[in-house]
């Protein structure tokens, strides 16, 4: 779940809820924009009130997972720290 809070009055402004994480929950903030992955998908939180989530990219589960996310403000780019998972070996991939 993602709340967000007015920093002045310590108020509740929006409450999403996630789906369940099948890793590692990853969240990223960028252009205003919030962003979630389950391990599996990565998805865009709709702040416009209905508290909707939108699938924005998503990956072979049996190749790989995503393990950490960030967003680039420099490039305007979400950032995806993947395991790949490869002949019994689990790899490192980071994708810019």
């Amino acid at each position: 779940k993602i709340v967000l809070y007015d920093i002045f009055s310590g108020k509740e402004r929006q409450k999403f809820d996630l789906p369940e994480a099948k890793y590692t929950h990853s969240i990223t903030i960028g252009s205003g924009n919030i962003y979630h992955s389950d391990g599996e998908k990565v998805y865009q939180v709709n702040r416009d009130g209905l508290g909707m989530i939108e699938e924005v990219f998503t990956i072979n589960q049996s190749e790989h997972y995503i393990a950490s996310m960030q967003y680039s403000e420099k490039t305007n780019k979400i950032i995806l720290g993947m395991i790949e998972i490869s002949e019994n070996q689990l790899l490192q991939v980071d994708i810019f």
